[in-house]
């Protein structure tokens, strides 16, 4: 019985730690719910046909285009800015994979180069704050990277490549002062084949020939929901860490926290 309670206890703290992870996936699933039970209702026939106008004027910029755009979204601290909805949606109305390809290169370009700018001015900023010096996490941060020096453009690789935020490693790394030029390589490779995997995961699922111009539609706006549910995780997220690092930092208010 007692092995079930202390089962119960740290499941509970599990979930607990979990806490926001699973309460936005549930909002994702909802709201791709409902978005499903409204495109099946003819709802959404006036937002469709704006967004297929909006596909159509993007393409209309080219890869130039596509470039400034995911260059300057990713020009955001801290706050991922969801253009990987419309680079998905450009990409389906494209006519051949060879024009996906390209599309999701010219956009892995622009967004990596837009976060390194970023990446370069925190390390700039950084370095001119010394009191970070003595901070216990940037201390341990500084020691991993230097004691395992193949790890971070690792992180930095992976940071790019996935879903997850890119500036929970950039932050740290640009804090402890690790070379810019270390950083573009990984980066850029990373936001590469994010969008190349993205279109392919896509192509699996469904082929872009048969598809008619609102289910491109509802599949961007579908991106959209999630990339926006990934904001407001991101947000709220940020909001709890600071919250937790005033607690400690004050402990006299540790009974508000």
């Amino acid at each position: 019985m007692s092995w079930s309670v202390a089962g119960i206890q740290q499941l509970g703290h599990r979930l607990r730690s979990w806490r926001l992870e699973i309460k936005y996936s549930l909002i994702t699933v909802i709201l791709l719910g409902v978005l499903y039970g409204l495109s099946r209702s003819g709802t959404l026939t006036g937002v469709q046909e704006r967004i297929i106008a909006l596909i159509d004027a993007t393409a209309g910029y080219g890869l130039v285009g596509l470039f400034v755009g995911a260059l300057l979204a990713n020009l955001a601290i801290m706050i991922s800015v969801p253009y990987t909805a419309i680079v998905v949606a450009v990409a389906l109305a494209s006519h051949s994979l060879l024009d996906m390809l390209i599309i999701c290169v010219v956009s892995g370009l622009g967004s990596g180069l837009g976060k390194i700018i970023t990446y370069a001015l925190a390390h700039n900023i950084a370095a001119g704050q010394r009191n970070l010096e003595y901070s216990p996490l940037l201390v341990r941060v500084r020691t991993y990277v230097e004691e395992h020096p193949r790890a971070a453009p690792l992180l930095v690789f992976l940071a790019a490549f996935t879903i997850l935020p890119d500036d929970w490693v950039m932050v740290p790394l640009a804090l402890v002062q690790y070379p810019v030029g270390k950083t573009v390589v990984p980066m850029i490779t990373g936001k590469v084949l994010h969008g190349v995997s993205l279109i392919f995961i896509v192509l699996l699922a469904i082929d872009p020939e048969d598809m008619a111009a609102r289910s491109k539609a509802d599949l961007t706006l579908a991106v959209l929901i999630v990339s926006l549910v990934i904001v407001l995780y991101q947000i709220e997220h940020s909001v709890q860490k600071r919250r937790e690092m005033a607690c400690q930092s004050s402990p006299a208010e540790d009974a508000t926290c």
